[in-house]
């Protein structure tokens, strides 16, 4: 049995659990499942008592209650069952690297045809079985600093269990592949088979045994060398944005007199109403859409969800993992979405919460769709924008903030260097800027100078050419 796991399995009677388990198909005992992380399979047998084929669809699904981390992975298998025959059947179980409770169900469906929704299907069978997976002392001292990633990565299953968490940290410390599955106490194989994964998606360079991260991996040491450097930062932009607010109104009125800027300030149909609401303004628009993308990307747009959504959340290019939890990390969302036609910035001072497709991993969807919602405690305030009446505000607003940006740039690359690694990167600049953003903000509304407006949620949208 797996050393690095212990497992508390409380099987009910297979009779018990076999609700509504009618006599046109019998299920025989399934035994309890390899408790390992990784792919694994399991055998049992269903008798068809009917004159009829029968089609059945088998569902394994676990939920972890983890330390940190929630994953699910759910997986399908279809099987034809002959008349008055008895078939083995094996089935698929996908548990992933996490640690804490975890709930394994085996079910089965009675359909007409395998392409059937499940919701209106016949459940014939549901087994479960009550799992625990402890975390090994090794791993603990990890978990005593929190590793945080970037906003919405633990949506995808690349990076929603807690060892995809652990794993470049281990790495970052020279670990190889071999003395990290001794660490987590789990299978060589299944580490290299994250790595492959993580690998195939641009996250680390694999070249036969050599592998290493294509991210930054920041350490509590580096955190707080760079957490004073975004304290300083955020100092030197509250005093300007300060300077910048107070002639700030009389901007607004000159556009107006120019005929630049509407004056009706509650128009929703106004595309400059959100110069007038200057949380937003200074928050969403000038500390991310201007100051944010200069300082990450440079002279390219800040789309850190390109070619990808929320839901899916692949961002190899602005990927990060920094040890020691909240205290490192800022805690807005920034989303810049170009279109053919159109430009959407979704910004939070929080990281909203998603509605995302309950099928979005199962393999049941053909491609990558963009069909997530919002929480409905997380609906966004939207504002329609363009960049005649809104970037002459915004100028204004961020007058002589380039120096400070340029400086800033050089001096997190130079402590990046001292840490040996090649880490002035997107990923590290995007966490530098995420924690000077927040602290500015909040340092802003604490001396008054800007006010929170709603749940700070917007969505900005302005049409190309």
């Amino acid at each position: 049995m797996h050393r690095a796991i212990s497992a508390l399995a409380t099987l009910l009677a297979v009779g018990a659990c076999a609700m509504a388990q009618t006599p046109d198909l019998v299920v025989g005992k399934i035994d309890t499942p390899d408790l390992r992380w990784g792919k694994h399979r399991i055998s049992f047998e269903i008798a068809n008592n009917t004159d009829d084929v029968k089609f059945v669809v088998v569902e394994t699904q676990i939920k972890f209650q983890g330390e940190y981390l929630n994953p699910v992975r759910t997986t399908h298998t279809n099987h034809p069952i002959e008349p008055q025959f008895s078939r083995p059947i094996t089935a698929l179980v996908d548990i992933p690297g996490n640690y804490g409770a975890a709930t394994l169900k085996i079910i089965i469906f009675d359909v007409v045809d395998t392409l059937d929704d499940l919701s209106t299907a016949t459940k014939v069978f549901e087994q479960p079985f009550f799992l625990k997976f402890h975390v090994p002392d090794q791993v603990a001292k990890y978990w005593a600093e929190r590793i945080t990633l970037p906003p919405m990565t633990s949506n995808s299953p690349d990076f929603d269990n807690e060892f995809s968490h652990v794993l470049p940290v281990l790495l970052n410390d020279g670990r190889t592949p071999r003395q990290i599955a001794q660490i987590c106490m789990c299978d060589t194989t299944f580490v290299w088979s994250i790595i492959d994964r993580l690998a195939s998606h641009g996250y680390m360079y694999r070249n036969g045994d050599t592998v290493r991260n294509l991210f930054a991996v920041i350490g509590t040491r580096e955190a707080e060398e760079l957490k004073k450097l975004a304290d300083k930062t955020s100092n030197d932009l509250v005093s300007l944005l300060t300077k910048n607010l107070r002639t700030y109104g009389r901007t607004l009125d000159s556009l107006v007199k120019a005929d630049i800027l509407k004056p009706d300030t509650n128009d929703f149909l106004n595309t400059g109403s959100i110069a007038y609401h200057r949380y937003p303004m200074v928050a969403a628009m000038a500390l991310w859409y201007d100051m944010g993308q200069k300082f990450v990307a440079g002279s390219e747009p800040l789309q850190i969800y390109y070619a990808t959504d929320p839901c899916h959340a692949r961002i190899p290019n602005f990927m990060y993992a920094v040890q020691g939890g909240d205290f490192f990390n800022g805690r807005q969302y920034f989303d810049l979405d170009v279109q053919t036609r159109l430009v959407n910035i979704t910004f939070g001072d929080k990281v909203p919460r998603l509605k995302c497709p309950e099928n979005l991993w199962t393999g049941e969807q053909l491609k990558e769709t963009r069909d997530y919602f919002f929480d409905d405690n997380d609906k966004y305030e939207i504002f329609l924008w363009d960049t005649t009446s809104v970037h002459p505000a915004l100028r204004a607003l961020t007058e002589g903030t380039l120096p400070i940006l340029i400086a800033t740039r050089d001096k997190v690359k130079a402590v990046a260097e001292q840490y040996v690694q090649e880490k002035a990167i997107h990923g590290l600049k995007y966490w530098f800027w995420n924690l000077t953003a927040t602290q500015t903000v909040d340092k802003l509304v604490k001396t008054g100078q800007i006010t929170r407006r709603g749940n700070g949620l917007y969505r900005l949208t302005t049409r190309r050419g």
